[in-house]
């Protein structure tokens, strides 16, 4: 309990969504249940949803804060379908295949953790283990640079002697039956990096025979000898600071007093806080006798070498278990990265690196609160005329609500429920900055993380769009601290840029050209403005003199709105009437608008 204790503590930290397949089971409400009540993040139950609540009501557990999805009346139903079909067509899924796959829940699940829908999937309470990792090697597939694909069982004894005060990382127990010394080697390294990550201990990792250093003879013996060397080796070059041994028998590895006697200069010999078995038989028989007979906590099988986190239990979990296994796989999604670099960048059937093609153009703005979210609301409801299924994304928010125990920025749920975007929240809002966010940037810069961030989102929200809205949070500036004003979001997004300002004509056209120049700095384009809260005596004048003015810095006037005090508290009727007049000139003719001109260049 000490291990998982600390587990808990972590991710309620950093809640995580984790998505179960088998949502009518009575072991997996119960745990999705004590999942939510510890504040570990958003379970994920996909099922029939009479079924779940039929389930559920039996049980006396409460389904509030859990979500429930049936696959085959999901909105993303189809998007996943076209998923699927893009990923498999080189093997010969047809649609109807494709169709028949998404309606099953582990492949539904699969699709929503490899489309960062959820962090993670825990699944295998009811199914043979092929059923839960076909699915995964379909859809999630390796992570970059891993070579195999391996799991791992997380045993926690109540002899504080054994492992790491009785925490044990034992593999691989669940997928290879025969590994030869490469793949031996990966497991053992993966297995080294997962200690590594979940305990933040250096890892003694023993590779374990029937032999201990050469007292007997065999080809296995040789096997695991010069996996030994390999996985050092690997360990090496990848900077995890982890020692390897091997051949080792069990004892020799685990009991102190027979290393002494075996191995005194050994330093994994009788400290061995990673076994690693030379096959499966020996994998599975060795960690199901430590959990029946010597009653230890069991937290597995945590997949490793995929693309993303998820895990397959055994059929003879408990609801505690899941829960153990859960609250694993939801910290590994913390930082999963640090794990497999560059591990959840590509997505299913996506061949480039990032969505350059898709139009999109950046709202910006001379400062805060001069009306650019008003504004985005009237451009989306004329695009939507020309362009039916419009995305929208804010990359860095700065005031945000709670949304499932994640941060949405509140602009994104205004643009969400009034458009129905059908975009993920999380990735419509990527970035949002807490209170202490620029201390920790400024303490450990993780700007290219930041920028993945960004880009990744703004794919899983343009995928299946006509066009995307992009909104930034104040002038071209803002947020220059961490690395991530708004003229380099612009830039990283490849977007062109409209400046809203307040009216006036010297003032905003100062302001504008300001920003204008940040924005150039960078590289991006200004393609116009738009002067808001303007006086409705003074529209035709400031129309007049703030055009001619801006012209003369190469800038359009694209429209001029008018002060209303019902803006204060706009309808979308008042706000698409109000914006309408800036979309009616040539400059910004949705009519006119190619896909070349809108796209990154």
């Amino acid at each position: 309990m000490r291990f998982i204790a600390s587990i808990v503590e972590k991710l309620q930290r950093h809640p995580k969504r984790i998505v179960f397949p088998e949502g009518t089971e009575p072991r997996v409400l119960q745990a999705a249940r004590q999942f939510h009540s510890l504040h570990l993040g958003v379970p994920i139950l996909l099922g029939d949803r009479a079924q779940v609540k039929d389930v559920a009501a039996r049980l006396n557990i409460s389904l509030e804060g859990l979500r429930v999805i049936h696959p085959a009346q999901s909105d993303d139903f189809e998007s996943f379908v076209q998923r699927f079909l893009l990923l498999r067509r080189a093997r010969g899924v047809q649609e109807k295949e494709a169709r028949e796959a998404m309606r099953k829940p582990n492949y539904f699940g699969a699709m929503m953790v490899a489309m960062h829908q959820a962090d993670g999937l825990v699944s295998g309470t009811n199914e043979f283990t092929g059923s839960v990792l076909r699915p995964l090697f379909q859809i999630i597939q390796l992570a970059p640079q891993a070579t195999v694909a391996s799991s791992c069982m997380v045993m926690e004894v109540e002899d504080s002697q054994f492992g790491e005060q009785g925490v044990l990382f034992m593999a691989d127990c669940g997928v290879i039956p025969d590994p030869n010394v490469e793949q031996l080697a990966e497991i053992a390294v993966d297995t080294a990096r997962l200690a590594r990550h979940l305990l933040n201990v250096r890892p003694r990792v023993a590779l374990l025979s029937f032999s201990t250093k050469g007292s007997a003879t065999h080809p296995s013996i040789g096997k695991v000898q010069a996996a030994t060397a390999l996985a050092q080796q690997k360990a090496d070059q990848r900077r995890l600071d982890a020692t390897f041994d091997g051949e080792l028998q069990l004892d020799a590895a685990l009991v102190r007093e027979i290393a002494e006697r075996k191995l005194p200069e050994s330093q994994v010999a009788g400290r061995a806080n990673v076994p690693i078995f030379p096959d499966l038989n020996s994998g599975n028989i060795g960690s199901k006798l430590v959990r029946v007979i010597g009653r230890a906590n069991a937290y597995g099988q945590i997949l490793l070498g995929l693309d993303r986190p998820a895990a397959d239990v055994s059929r003879g979990s408990n609801a505690h278990d899941i829960l153990g296994v859960a609250a694993v796989v939801g910290v590994q999604a913390v930082d999963y990265e640090l794990l497999y670099p560059g591990a959840g960048r590509k997505l299913p059937g996506r061949t480039r690196e990032w969505n350059a093609s898709t139009p999109r153009l950046f709202i910006a703005a001379t400062r805060q609160n001069e009306g650019k979210t008003t504004t985005s609301l009237g451009l989306a409801s004329t695009l939507q005329k020309h362009h039916p299924r419009i995305g929208y994304i804010k990359p860095v928010g700065q005031r945000f609500v709670q949304v499932e125990e994640q941060k949405i920025d509140e602009d994104i749920i205004l643009m969400d429920r009034v458009y129905q975007l059908k975009c993920p929240l999380l990735d419509m809002s990527p970035i949002a900055i807490e209170p202490d966010f620029t201390r920790k940037y400024l303490q450990k810069s993780n700007y290219e993380v930041l920028v993945r961030r960004i880009t990744e989102a703004f794919d899983r929200v343009a995928w299946e769009k006509d066009f995307v809205l992009c909104e930034g949070s104040g002038h071209a500036g803002v947020g220059s601290v961490f690395d991530l004003s708004n003229a380099r979001v612009a830039k990283i997004l490849g977007a062109k840029v409209i400046i809203v300002s307040q009216g006036g004509i010297g003032k905003p056209i100062d302001e504008v050209c300001v920003n204008q120049a940040l924005f150039e700095k960078e590289g991006v384009d200004v393609i116009g403005v738009i002067l808001n809260k303007v006086l409705p005596d003074k529209l035709g004048f400031i129309n007049e003199f703030a055009r001619k003015g801006l012209r003369r810095k190469g800038l359009d006037l694209l429209g001029v709105l008018p002060h209303q005090p019902i803006l204060s508290s706009p309808t979308l009727e008042v706000i698409r009437e109000s914006c309408a007049p800036s979309l009616s000139t040539p400059a910004l003719n949705t009519r006119t608008w190619s896909r070349r001109s809108w796209s990154a260049p």
